[in-house]
């Protein structure tokens, strides 16, 4: 498949906030359409907006995981990594991919992803924090990276913080005739969070046993306590599978 990285038709939130139509000051003719690679196979896979203007795009150029910064008027910012690009090899037999990132108070950004084969199958799941100006933080983890394939993390998908700078990713392992739901919490460093499972990953022997193959087949919600433990509160004894 033939992806470009591209952010199209953004509206501004501003002068063209109550008419809805296409920004004219973006991009050329209201979108940009970028491939820094020169191989067609990019791709964006998440979008923020910096408080004043500026936007990120997490994905992928190439076979690397990569985070790019626009300027307000669409162009990669100087500024940011490498003329607007950062690429991170997340050791991927094949290629590597961010899928999801958060934009922390001091102005970092926090990524997470997976490394992937040749089949595009998940191997190992990392998070990685960037500074401001988009070079690896090397106080966070090993050298800028947590690497959990070790552990049996295939991929993350998604990420949030808390008020106290602590971090949760989720994601999949690999199980029986497929995947099952994975968490894993980490102090602000990177470190792993002792009070959310104990430091360990939070249970999907657990998820399985409440959704089993339905949660595999369904779209689902899962809600854990504060310590990685599914709440019977929410849901099905934590779980809400939606078909």
């Amino acid at each position: 498949m033939r992806l470009a990285y591209a952010l199209l038709a953004l509206v501004s939130a501003t002068a063209h906030a109550q008419t809805g139509g296409l920004d004219p000051t973006f991009g050329v003719g209201s979108r940009v359409v970028l491939d820094p690679s020169g191989t067609l196979r990019s791709v964006a896979a998440d979008v923020a907006v910096l408080p004043d203007g500026r936007i990120l795009l997490a994905g992928r150029i190439g076979p690397d995981a990569a985070v790019i910064r626009l300027t307000t008027a669409g162009t990669l910012d100087p500024t940011f990594g490498a003329d607007g690009v950062r690429t991170v090899d997340l050791g991927g037999p094949a290629r590597d991919t961010f899928t999801d990132m958060v934009l922390l108070a001091d102005g970092s950004v926090l990524v997470c992803g997976l490394a992937q084969d040749a089949d595009d199958t998940p191997v190992g799941g990392v998070l990685v924090r960037l500074t401001p100006g988009g070079s690896v933080d090397p106080d966070f983890g090993d050298e800028g990276l947590v690497r959990e394939a070790g552990r049996g993390v295939s991929a993350f998908v998604s990420l949030a913080t808390r008020q106290d700078g602590s971090i949760v990713a989720v994601g999949q392992t690999e199980a029986a005739g497929g995947s099952a739901f994975v968490a894993a919490g980490y102090l602000a460093d990177g470190s792993p969070d002792a009070t959310f499972a104990g430091g360990d990953l939070a249970a999907p022997d657990a998820v399985a046993e409440a959704g089993g193959a339905v949660v595999a087949l369904d779209a689902a919600v899962i809600r854990l306590t504060t310590a990685g433990t599914l709440d019977p509160t929410f849901g099905a004894d934590g779980v809400r599978t939606v078909d």
